[in-house]
């Protein structure tokens, strides 16, 4: 009898914690991160005007927002990474740059200030040309997109 230990992946790590993504329907990130995507996008846009979640965590954790975007990027094997945020919020558009120097293939996208720019179908055509089918995710797309 082997005394193999299975290898537990950081997807693994993130289904044991019970991660669920921040945009209200709850989707488990752990079946984004078993996924295969050449680009994952941080989503730190707000697309409602009276939520500021996204602002205060990029201030005051840019540094685990582009940890965590590379540790997604390394799930998904993704060359690439993407922080979207909306241009107007120029403190927190300031933040993730200095955050995402040290980090190849990570860059600080700045969309424009218009509903609904941070719906994750609308971030990939944004920032890809990519159209996620009707009824789709992202993956189909070869995106992943998470909240920062």
């Amino acid at each position: 009898m082997s005394s193999v230990r299975a290898r537990t992946t950081d997807a693994d790590r993130i289904e044991a914690a019970g991660v669920v993504g921040a945009g209200g329907a709850g989707f488990p990130t752990h079946i984004k991160a078993r996924g295969a995507a050449d680009v994952v996008i941080a989503n730190g846009v707000e697309c409602e005007p009276v939520l500021a979640k996204d602002k205060a965590i990029m201030r005051s954790r840019s540094g685990d927002v582009a940890y965590g975007l590379a540790a997604m990027m390394g799930c998904v094997g993704a060359p690439g990474g993407v922080i979207a945020i909306k241009r107007k919020n120029s403190r927190e558009v300031d933040a993730m740059k200095a955050a995402a120097r040290g980090y190849a293939n990570v860059s600080v996208a700045e969309v424009g200030d218009y509903y609904p720019a941070g719906d994750e179908h609308v971030l990939v055509y944004e920032l890809t040309g990519r159209v996620v089918p009707a009824g789709g995710i992202p993956l189909q797309a070869g995106a992943v997109v998470s909240n920062v």
